[in-house]
């Protein structure tokens, strides 16, 4: 029997605090449910166009694995277990970006601690990451790829614009109209409360 969006996140609310508490059957859930991270980490990392190393990728999923059992109470229960895991998937992958940017590999606690300031930050029980993620793919091109390279690479307007070949003030238009366009989007279809 499937249970509705909120049962289901109770259901693995409950399973991450099984599981951290040593239940067998939970961590064996819990393992199967987790090997959606190097997914996760290919379509970033596809998306993002290939930003780090494979080396690097690889790296990044078992930190994201070593990260949920670290930070496993962050998940309050409030939206899927995915969308939260994603989160880290992204986070974690940013994080890499910077860092063989700087040509400096990641300590553990560095990431952590960043992982886990962003994820406080960016929490917002209001917010569905599945539904925004649905209206970013409904906004499409051009305004989906600017709203993506400013929101989720973090990406300066003058550095979208080198990147997409295409005049300063064309990105920041196509951002703002972008925004407006998800703004009413979000409320037309019940994705903002």
């Amino acid at each position: 029997m499937a249970l509705d969006d909120d049962s289901q996140a109770q259901h693995d609310r409950a399973l991450l605090d099984r599981a951290a508490a040593g239940d067998a059957r939970a961590r064996e859930e819990l393992g199967e449910r987790l090997e959606v991270v190097p997914r996760l980490l290919a379509a970033i990392h596809r998306r993002q166009r290939g930003r780090v190393s494979r080396q690097d990728l690889e790296d990044a999923g078992q930190e994201v694995l070593a990260l949920v059992w670290k930070k496993h109470r962050l998940f309050q229960g409030v939206g899927s277990f995915e969308a939260w895991l994603y989160r880290f998937c992204l986070l974690t992958y940013r994080y890499h970006v910077r860092r063989s940017a700087r040509g400096r590999a990641a300590p553990s606690e560095e990431l952590s601690q960043h992982v886990t300031e962003q994820a406080e930050h960016d929490h917002d029980p209001g917010i569905d990451l599945e539904r925004i993620e649905a209206s970013l793919r409904a906004l499409g091109p051009p305004s989906e790829e600017v709203v993506r390279l400013k929101h989720e690479d973090g990406l300066s307007f003058e550095e979208i614009a080198a990147k997409l070949g295409v005049p300063l003030s064309t990105a920041k238009t196509r951002y703002y109209d972008g925004i407006k366009w998800l703004r009413d989007y979000l409320v037309r279809h019940g994705g903002v409360r």
